[in-house]
This record gives structure tokens, C-alpha cells and sequence, in this order.
């Protein structure tokens, strides 16, 4: 894919700069041949002569790279295969991505404010199960705030489950990876505590 890419950069520019290198050169040769012949009239058949015949050079470089442009347009890929590539550059990203996800939650306890906190902890991993660090997670829950999310560096994350203080109730969490793996949580809020009720 960088080949590729490389490719249509040169592909791109080498033409414009090589016809501006070339633009700039024969306006330098063509002003000195001038000023060569305002100082010696007389000399000016041999000096025409080699302007010319440098400008031809200059000129012909840009012929050179006119026909480099046209070998190397001929080998960059068709805008269907580049973007058959990336389709399948980004399948095979999203199989690197996390396989498993998974949530565990702690009893809630009354915190300073008279609202219960649950801290949530996420596990992630790869098809081969290995943890995961640096996800991007997004963390749900039919009710209540979701505070101080942390990567811990070591494929698990935490954060807390803030909500009013009630007597008991269930709530639904849910972490999701960002290619679409996910794992739920169903937490009781009682006298006792939590209990995991359902997972995936």
C-alpha cells in the first residue's frame, strides 16, 4: 500500500516540478544568452546558436520525465483495486482488534455525596488472548453517570458507576470495543449489594 502510494505521489508531482525546473533553467539560459549579445553584437550567431542547443537539453529532460510519467501511470491500480485493498487492509485491522470483552463490577458502596458507586472493571482481548492496553472502549448504563474511565496499561480498564441511592432496582451496563465487541452486565442494586445476572 505504500508502494502505491509513493507511486501516485510521484506520479503526481514529478511532472510539475520537473517542468518547473526546466522553466526556470531556460529563462537563465535565455538571459544570459541576451546579455551575452548586448555586451557583443558580433557574437551573437554563436551565442543563438548555443542558447538553442540548451534549451533543447533543458527541454528534453522534461520529455524524459514526460514518458517516466506516462510507464508509471500505467502501473498504479485502478481505483476499484485500491479500494478493494483498503476494504481488506481494514478486515484484517479489525481481526487484530478485540475479540473478547469482558465487565465485572464491584458491590455498590454509599459514597461521600449519599450516592452508591460500583467499580466497573473491563478485560480485553485478542483472538489469541492476549490482553489488550490503548482501546477505545465505550461503557453504557440504563442508569446513572459513568466517571473517571482509566486504561491501566495492562489490557484492563476501570472506571465507576455513579448513581442516586435507591433500595433496589436492576441496571443494564454495557462495554463495547470499537469494532463492535461488547460484553453486558445486569447489576441488582439491594440491601446485599450486586449480583451478575446475565453476560455475553
Amino acid at each position: 500500500m505504500l508502494y502505491f502510494a509513493l507511486l501516485a505521489l510521484v506520479v503526481g508531482l514529478g511532472l510539475p516540478l520537473a517542468a518547473a525546473g526546466a522553466a526556470v533553467a531556460q529563462g537563465i539560459a535565455t538571459r544570459s544568452a541576451l546579455e551575452g549579445i548586448s555586451r557583443q553584437p558580433e557574437a551573437a550567431p554563436r551565442i543563438q546558436l548555443t542558447m538553442i542547443i540548451g534549451l533543447a537539453l533543458i527541454e528534453s529532460l522534461v520529455i524524459y520525465v514526460l514518458l517516466t510519467f506516462f510507464i508509471l501511470q500505467a502501473k498504479l491500480p485502478s481505483s476499484d483495486r485500491m479500494l478493494e485493498a483498503v476494504k481488506e487492509i481494514s478486515k484484517a485491522e479489525a481481526i487484530k482488534g478485540p475479540a473478547k470483552v469482558s465487565i465485572k463490577a464491584s458491590p455498590f458502596a454509599p459514597s461521600t455525596k449519599g450516592e452508591l458507586a460500583s467499580k466497573l472493571t473491563i478485560s480485553v482481548w485478542n483472538k489469541d488472548g492476549v490482553p489488550l492496553k490503548g482501546q477505545k472502549l465505550s461503557i453504557t448504563a440504563g442508569e446513572g453517570e459513568i466517571r473517571n474511565f482509566i486504561d491501566n496499561g495492562d489490557g484492563t480498564y476501570t472506571a465507576f458507576l455513579i448513581i442516586p441511592s435507591k433500595e433496589e432496582g436492576e441496571i443494564a451496563v454495557r462495554a463495547t470495543a470499537e469494532n463492535g465487541v461488547y460484553d453486558d452486565l445486569i447489576l441488582q442494586v439491594a440491601p446485599m449489594g450486586l449480583s451478575r445476572a446475565s453476560s455475553r
